[in-house]
């Protein structure tokens, strides 16, 4: 016999056909490949329960099960049954576990189960904070209100009797009081990047690049809101000063006296001379056009002398009294025919006289005085004297300082009074405190 020691089956046998990588796991329930005896692996699986084809690619043949008959067709399409035989079900496991799946069948796939319910609607999302829009733009300053009507006149006191005497010697003029301050401004934009022509609406330019040594400046007759003023334009004479204001900066401004002006139909053009000057504006500054003053007119001429009154009719004749003091000399008299002395008229009483104004300087308007009302829709601030009574009249006249301030402020000219105190107006609050001089007059 021959020796078998180290020989194995398949170096016999290569065509023996095998369970299991290594070719001697016997078949279980764990789908293994077929090899052959030498341990090449046929593209099969096999299980106790089940056949698995691994291979890629099927010739055209047909292929049959025990029991079931033919299963694929010579076209490698499935023609066996179309579900498997069901395996037997698993024992219940405790506590209503399921039990192992039956073994599976050769059949194809069941078909998809239907879809689940749909979940519940997530809660809603928290509110979104938005960002706050950015501020509108200023509007346009509103128009001045009109004047006030004038206050009627006074009525004028009783003449005193006439006495006898001569006239007293005319007194000496007056000085000239000083020059009012105007309330007029008008909205505009600096304009650099030109020096000549029409400014454009609403735009201020000067004739040189260097606006301090600038000889005249051209002003359109549009504000900046389209606004025509013109007619305030055309007031301007020779002498005015007008001030040119950074908008929002009142120190940065400067001053020009006119010397000359043109009307060029959509603009003014004033030839000016500077006066003072804190600042050069740049191309779309917002600027205010402040009309400071203007010169004063001439006086008029004296009226003619109004004619003589007429002749009163003559008294008559009293009793003889007691000589009275020696008079002045009179002129004579035409003679007339003696009658008897009279006595003595008595001498008639002196007239009232006008009370001398009072003037007080000087005095501070302080910036926290000023208190707006709901009533009157101003700043009102109440200056007391004992001096203040319903029978006067109060005028208050801010010094050189203190003008601009008021003047941009809009002081008015207006001050009502009631007994110890005078109450001044402004149309917005006084930035810095105005310093100047009241007068305070008692109308008979």
């Amino acid at each position: 016999m021959a020796n078998l020691t180290g020989k194995t089956i398949y170096l016999s046998y290569p065509s023996l056909v095998g369970i299991g990588t290594s070719g001697t796991a016997g078949v279980n329930g764990t789908l293994q490949p077929l090899t052959d005896g030498l341990g090449i692996e046929i593209p099969i699986e096999v299980s106790t329960t089940s056949i698995h084809i691994t291979a890629t690619t099927l010739d055209a043949v047909s292929y049959s099960v025990d029991g079931y008959g033919l299963v694929i067709d010579n076209a490698g399409n499935w023609v066996g049954p179309t579900a498997g035989i069901a395996g037997t079900s698993g024992s219940s496991g405790s506590s209503g576990t399921s039990g192992s799946s039956g073994t599976s069948g050769i059949g194809t796939s069941g078909t998809a189960g239907s879809s689940g319910s749909s979940g519940t609607s997530g809660s809603s999302g928290t509110s979104g904070v938005g960002v706050s829009g950015t501020s509108g733009s200023s509007g346009s300053s509103g128009t001045s209100g009109s004047s006030g009507q004038a206050g009627t006149s006074g009525s004028s006191g009783t003449s005193g009797s006439s006495g006898n005497g001569t006239s007293g010697s005319s007194g000496t003029s007056g000085s000239s009081g000083t020059n009012g301050q105007s309330n007029s401004f008008f909205s505009y934009q600096s304009r650099t990047n030109t020096q000549s022509g029409d400014p454009g609406n609403g735009n201020i330019i000067w004739d040189d690049s260097v606006q301090q040594n600038a000889t005249s400046i051209s002003v359109s007759e549009l504000e900046t809101g389209n606004i025509n003023v013109d007619l305030f334009l055309s007031n301007l004479t020779v002498g005015s000063t007008i001030t040119i204001q950074d908008k929002t900066n009142h120190v940065n401004y400067q001053t020009w006296t006119i010397t000359s002006t043109s009307d060029q139909t959509t603009f003014w053009r004033y030839g000016v001379t500077l006066n003072t000057s804190t600042h050069s504006f740049s191309n779309g500054n917002n600027v205010l056009l402040i009309v400071v003053s203007t010169p004063s007119g001439t006086s008029g001429s004296s009226g003619t002398s109004g004619s003589s009154g007429a002749a009163g009719s003559p008294g008559t004749s009293g009793t003889s009294g007691s000589s009275g003091a020696t008079g002045s000399p009179g002129t004579s008299g035409s003679s007339g025919t003696s009658g008897s002395s009279g006595q003595a008229g008595t001498s008639g009483s002196s007239g009232t006289s006008g009370s001398n104004p009072i003037r007080i300087t000087p005095v501070t308007l302080g910036t926290s005085g000023w208190v707006y009302s709901t009533s009157s829709a101003y700043y009102q601030y109440a200056y007391a004297s004992t001096s203040v009574g319903t029978s006067t009249v109060v005028d208050f006249t801010p010094n050189t300082t203190s003008g601009f301030a008021a003047q941009v402020a809009r002081v008015q000219p207006q001050i009502v009074t009631t007994a110890g105190t005078a109450t001044l107006y402004s149309q917005y609050p006084p930035q810095a405190d105005i310093v100047g001089e009241v007068v305070i007059t008692t109308v008979q």
